[in-house]
């Protein structure tokens, strides 16, 4: 890990109550919820509290939450560390806060990728399963601002010793083709590792890109990088792309489907209906079955989300389910939820279906995976800003069934 000359010791966690914050005492279930990991009902909880703030330990904001769990146990909380303010340009560092319990305590801050007034961001951590490893992929550029354009590039980095000390980061230049010219950004939110399968064991990361030529069209462009030895080499694998701007498939996050095919999901910034798009591989990441399509019907603004698989038949599980943290209003970059689907992507929840973690204003998020029937939702929110805080909520499944009541100003 590089040092640092910024501050390194995070402030304690304060629960910051308003108006417009969900409660975060522990509810009780009116009707017990029966556990995905087995048949014993327990009482919901969830413990939701500030985990980054702004303006503490040397830097104005923190910005695009993304979570892990290692294989001993330790759940690694990164972030953009932004210096001068919430802009996505100039002095920008990754940032990490490392806890030992599941997230009841924390550790202080660590400074994993340093800017040095370069912009360091967009954070996709994986882990390894078979080796214990932590892999880190982020995209860098210079401090100029980009209005229109600008060359970024993928790097890569390492832990083996649970996030608590990195690898200098390399940069990924089999990851990126020239032609990715005028914008590329990875992730940002946690990769995967697949389970099932002849790729059993490959690291999968999504990213976008954009071309131009200075001439013709804009070329918009969504692609999975691969690796399978643990990080050390990668590939570009399943790659989209078109010209007519009707889907732009931006900020992707994966999930591995119970039969083994990725189901790639992606903020939706193009002229087709809707602001989700999905498309899935089935041969491991290498290709897409079909181009990017439009789901219309899951609402939420303009903005990230992320997959998490929760359970799965054939690891044991009652049911498949696999979670999406997002804001759920239709229109703006306000109430956080998670919602649920029962049948491999198919078919969503619906936000009143989902669960609302906060009603206020809330943007980037992700999803961890604990243990028993717990996860943990990592998210940007605040008062007046979605960009006050990175709040980190710890929940088990029963909570996620606990009603959300009925708040003004949500379409239906």
């Amino acid at each position: 890990m590089r040092k640092s000359s910024r501050g390194r010791l995070a402030a304690p966690a304060l629960l910051v109550v308003g108006a417009l914050l969900v409660s975060v005492a522990p509810a009780q279930a009116s009707t017990p919820a029966v556990s995905e990991t087995g048949p014993t009902a327990a009482a919901p909880f969830v413990e939701d509290a500030p985990l980054f703030q702004q303006r503490t330990n040397g830097y104005a904001c923190f910005r695009i939450p993304a979570i892990v769990r290692t294989t001993n146990g330790t759940v690694l909380a990164f972030a953009e560390g932004r210096v001068a303010d919430c802009g996505d340009d100039g002095d920008i560092d990754v940032v990490l806060r490392r806890s030992t319990d599941g997230g009841k305590t924390w550790g202080p801050l660590q400074v994993v990728s340093e800017g040095s007034g370069d912009t360091h961001g967009n954070p996709v951590p994986i882990v390894d399963d078979r080796t214990g490893r932590i892999v880190l992929v982020t995209t860098h550029n210079g401090a100029a601002p980009c209005p229109n354009g600008c060359d970024r590039d993928p790097y890569v980095q390492t832990s083996d010793d649970s996030g608590a000390t990195w690898t200098a980061p390399r940069e990924l230049t089999e990851g990126k083709l020239p032609s990715w010219n005028f914008w590329y950004a990875t992730g940002p939110m946690h990769g995967i590792q697949l389970q099932h399968g002849p790729h059993a064991g490959r690291l999968i990361v999504g990213a976008n890109f954009e071309s131009y030529d200075g001439v013709g069209a804009h070329v918009y462009g969504t692609h999975l990088l691969y690796s399978d030895d643990s990080g050390q080499t990668w590939h570009i694998g399943a790659t989209t792309s078109r010209d007519d701007g009707t889907v732009i498939a931006q900020e992707v996050t994966v999930v591995e489907l119970a039969d083994g095919r990725i189901y790639s999901l992606a903020r939706e910034r193009g002229t087709d209906p809707g602001s989700r798009a999905y498309a899935i591989s089935s041969d491991g990441g290498e290709s897409f079955d079909r181009p990017f399509r439009t789901l219309p019907r899951l609402a939420m603004p303009d903005v990230q989300g992320s997959l998490l698989r929760f359970s799965a038949r054939n690891d044991g599980d009652r049911r498949n389910r696999i979670l999406l943290s997002a804001p759920a209003h239709p229109a703006a970059r306000e109430v956080m939820a998670v919602r649920s689907s029962y049948d491999e992507a198919r078919t969503w929840d619906t936000w009143q279906q989902g669960k609302v973690f906060y009603w206020g204003p809330t943007a980037y998020s992700d999803l961890v995976r604990l243990d028993g029937d717990q996860a943990a939702l990592l998210y940007e929110a605040g008062v007046a800003t979605p960009y006050e805080s990175i709040r980190y909520a710890r929940f088990n499944e029963a909570y996620l069934a606990t009603p959300n009541g009925t708040p003004p100003g949500i379409p239906g």
